[in-house]
Formats: C-alpha cells, sequence, structure tokens
C-alpha cells in the first residue's frame, strides 16, 4: 500500500477532487475515497476538515485527506456538506496518518480513528465538559514552585548543543545518553524553557500511564497552566476536553504515553521521549506503530528537534548514534558526584542446596527486615504478574498455552484462572492433563501475586501494596498507590515495571 502525500496546492486552479477517509469500517486497502467538491465548496474544503459524503445508501463523516484535480474513479459523487468551517486537524497530522498507515501496513480510516478522540469525532458543534477531573489533570493545573537547580557541566554541553539545532530550526535527532540520576530530566526542562519562551510548542512521552503524574507533576511546576495531558485512562470528556485545549492552541506542553505522539500541536519545536527503548512504545494492536520510529517522522515534517533520553538505549538507537546518523550526548555522571547504588547479585541456586525454597533469598529478607526496623519503605519489582508463571504436566511435560497466542498461560489466583497475557483469553486450571490425563498437573514460577502472598506471610506486620495492570482497575489507581507511599502509608511495594 503507498499512500501519496496530502497535497495543500495543485496546478490549474482550485481544487475539484477530495480524497476522504470515511468515517466507517471498509474494505478498501488504503480506506481512501474520490468526492467531487461542488462548485458552492469550491475553495472551502481543505486537508484535515471533516466532510459528509454518499457512503452507498448511507450518508457519512469523514476527513479529507488530499485535493487534486485527477479523480481516480469515472463520475466521483459529489460532497454533500462541510460539518466543520476548519480543518479539525492540522495538516501535518493528517500526513502523519499517512505515514503510519503506509509504513505499518495499517487501514487509514484505523489511523485516523486512534488519533482522534471518539468525543471529538461524535461532537460537531458541543465540546464535553467534565465535571469531575482525575487526579493528573488536577496536577497539571497546580501552581509553580521553586526555582530551577544548576546545571552541571555535562548538563549545559548537552543543553547549549541542542539548542543550537532549536536555533536553526532544522530537524535533527538526538540520543541524551545518561546514566541514571545524571539529570536528563533537567534537560528536557531547560530545553522546553527555551522553545516555549520562543513560541513553540512542546511534546513529551512516557513509556507508562503510570509514570505520567510523576512528570506532569515535575512539569507542571516548571510550566504551570500551560501543560495538556493525553492518555487512556482519561475519561472520554475529559480526553476530548484535552484535545481541544491543544487543537486551539490553550497548551504549550503535551504529557502522555505513545499515542500522545499524534496531538494535534500547531507550533510543535521539540519532541522529548524519556526511556526510548521501552517495550511500551510499540502498541500491540491495529494500528499497530512504534512512537519513537513516528516522532521521528513527525520531527521531520515540522521541522522539529528530536531527543530520545535513555541509561540504556535500544540497540537500533545507539548504533545509529555511533554512526553519525543522530547526535550522541553523554551524562556519564550522577548529579552531585552522588555514586551508583550498590547492587547485590544472589543466585538462588545457593538457596535450593541451604533448603530455603521461598522466592526471597535470605539476603532479600534481611535486608527488608533491617529497612522496616528503621521504618523505611521498600520495593520489590518483578517483571511478571499473576501467582504463577506456567503451569506443567510432570508426566508428559506439555506446558498449558493459549491457543491463539502460542505462549504459556499464567496462573492468577485472584482469578482462579490461567490468563494470557498477550491477548487476555482466559480458562480454567485444569484438574488433569488435558493431553495425558495425568493428575500431576501444576503450576510453577513466580509472578507479582506470589511475591505479594509471600511477602505478606514473611513480614505480617508489613503494610503491603501491589501494583501491577491486575490491580489497576479503577481510575487513578496507580496514581493512589504512588500518593500512598508518598505518604508513609505503605512498607513494601510489590510490583511490575510500573514501580521502577
Amino acid at each position: 500500500m503507498r499512500l501519496a502525500p496530502p497535497a495543500a496546492e495543485v496546478e490549474g486552479g482550485l481544487h475539484q477532487v477530495a480524497q476522504v477517509v470515511v468515517e466507517t469500517r471498509v474494505g478498501s486497502t488504503t480506506g481512501l475515497f474520490d468526492y467531487l467538491i461542488p462548485e458552492e465548496l469550491r475553495g472551502q474544503v481543505q486537508v484535515g476538515q471533516r466532510v459528509r459524503v454518499p457512503f452507498g445508501k448511507r450518508s457519512v463523516p469523514g476527513f479529507v485527506y488530499a485535493l487534486s484535480n485527477a479523480p481516480n474513479v469515472v463520475n466521483p459523487k459529489p460532497i454533500a456538506a462541510v460539518i466543520d468551517a476548519e480543518p479539525l486537524l492540522p495538516a501535518h497530522i493528517i500526513e502523519l496518518a499517512g505515514f503510519v498507515a503506509d509504513h505499518y501496513l495499517a487501514p487509514l480510516d484505523e489511523v485516523i480513528r486512534n488519533i482522534v478522540p471518539p468525543r471529538v469525532r461524535a461532537v460537531v458543534r458541543r465540546e464535553p465538559k467534565s465535571r469531575r477531573r482525575s487526579r493528573i489533570l488536577e496536577r497539571a493545573d497546580r501552581p509553580g514552585g521553586g526555582l530551577a537547580p544548576e546545571l552541571e557541566p555535562a548538563q549545559r554541553a548537552a543543553l547549549e548543543r541542542i539548542q543550537i539545532a532549536l536555533g536553526r530550526r532544522e530537524p535533527e535527532v538526538f540520543l541524551l545518553h545518561g546514566v541514571t540520576g545524571s539529570g536528563k530530566t533537567e534537560v528536557y526542562l531547560a530545553l522546553l524553557e527555551r522553545v516555549l519562551n520562543d513560541g513553540g510548542q512542546g511534546l513529551a512521552l512516557v513509556p507508562e500511564i503510570a509514570l505520567t503524574p510523576q512528570t506532569v507533576e515535575r512539569f507542571a511546576a516548571r510550566f504551570p497552566g500551560r501543560l495538556a495531558v493525553l492518555h487512556s485512562s482519561l475519561t472520554e470528556a475529559e480526553r476530548a476536553a484535552e484535545w481541544w485545549r491543544i487543537r486551539r492552541g490553550e497548551a504549550d506542553l503535551v504529557i502522555g504515553p505513545r499515542s500522545a505522539v499524534f496531538a494535534p500541536l500547531p507550533r510543535l519545536r521539540l519532541i522529548v521521549i524519556d526511556e526510548e527503548e521501552a517495550s511500551a512504545f510499540k502498541q500491540d494492536r491495529m494500528p499497530r506503530y512504534h512512537a519513537p520510529t513516528v516522532a521521528r517522522e513527525l520531527a521531520r515534517k515540522v521541522q522539529a528537534v528530536l531527543v530520545l533520553g535513555s541509561a540504556t538505549p535500544s540497540v537500533a538507537t545507539y548504533a545509529r548514534a555511533l554512526a553519525g546518523k543522530d547526535r550522541l550526548l553523554e551524562l556519564p555522571h550522577r548529579v552531585m558526584g552522588r555514586p551508583l547504588p550498590p547492587v547485590t547479585i544472589v543466585d538462588m541456586r545457593t538457596e535450593l542446596q541451604a533448603a530455603r525454597f521461598s522466592p526471597i533469598s535470605k539476603a532479600l529478607h534481611e535486608a527488608v527486615a533491617a529497612a522496616l526496623e528503621r521504618r523505611e519503605q521498600a520495593i520489590l519489582f518483578l517483571n511478571r504478574r499473576g501467582l504463577a508463571t506456567f503451569v506443567i504436566c510432570r508426566d508428559c511435560g506439555q506446558v498449558r498455552q493459549c491457543p491463539h497466542c502460542s505462549v504459556a498461560f499464567v496462573y492468577h489466583a485472584a482469578l482462579n484462572r490461567l490468563q494470557c497475557h498477550y491477548c487476555g483469553t482466559q480458562e480454567a486450571l485444569p484438574l488433569k492433563c488435558p493431553n495425558c490425563g495425568s493428575r500431576y498437573i501444576k503450576s510453577f514460577g513466580v509472578g507479582t501475586e506470589r511475591i505479594e502472598q509471600e511477602v505478606t506471610t514473611t513480614f505480617p506486620g508489613a503494610r503491603v501494596l501491589r501494583l501491577d495492570r491486575d490491580v489497576m482497575k479503577g481510575r487513578d489507581a496507580a496514581d493512589q498507590v504512588f500518593e500512598q507511599m508518598l505518604r508513609g502509608e505503605a512498607d513494601i511495594l510489590v510490583g511490575t515495571q510500573l514501580v521502577a
């Protein structure tokens, strides 16, 4: 599938034909249909604008993707009406949608649906209002406070080099490779301050929704009242309201996970992606895309600077920087000369040899007990959810797998079921092996649910919280957990990468 870039100007006067992405699921490879622009609408139809068009026996809305004077079909039907007086999507976002559809072989109509919130697509004249705001949006409105810390030499050098690119108004990509605690965020903030002071706008992407509250808190202190937040945990009304703020140019800085890369910022000058190597930047459902790759294309289209920050960059990004395709900037030391934390590696085989079968080693037990004794807090990170990570028959060796994804089911005690962490398929825990009929079928491995149980048993007086996708059911669930930790209302936090 090859999509021609949207045409803004065509030789020979006013445009006569519009290519429209219809707002209905269709079998077209590109999702584009040609419509004649009637005389009374000549000069009024623009790229990114919503129009109403005949489609079969129905009349459906759609987005204008391109304008031309050469229809691809014989006798195209005319556009029935223009829905919005001005384009709902900026031209560069429409072009970006075309890039995603072409690069990832995704239907263009699916890409557009992913970009524009449902309430925005559904509302024509009336914009939604949300009575109760999420905590994260309340944080974005808090007044700022405090002065910016003094940058260290390596931070200043990185800042000055990126500012040169910003001054040139040319697209350039930087890899800000800094060890943990080296002050990458302060560099981002200083760059954004420069951009916003010059009348531009900025976009900051973080890998996880759970990381957004802390980022918002820190950025709001520097840019009070100028932030907008986009992510899927907002209600539909909140997402639509934030989207409209961005589209109208009322917000100068947008923060969010991967989908925020499509924010309709009209004066975008700087894109920052923190922890660019994170797998969360890949969307694993249609339309599939990789946010840092899309951000590269976005930066190229709007002549913006892209900063990729990481302590452990992806191999591909690091290779591009070493080859000189991107600019490599190093922050090799932690701020104020702080040392990296000590790391102890425990060989769990020695635990088994000493007849200790708990997933919590003796060294970890002693460290947590000492922290509790000092009235401190502990975080236990594990990259797997659930009670057990696989179920196996000890007679025939068969592991219960998802029939759709060919990966091992994970046992969740709270559900008393097996669940696939890719597609969500569930099944009951079998009492005997479906393959050979043996009753020697058992769950093995360790997940966050199992660690939570173990910690609660081992430290009965401790207040234990768990943070993973299984417990993030309610609105602001992750935010509430973080606030409990900050207020000292929990002693031990167990979770997946959301705690990191």
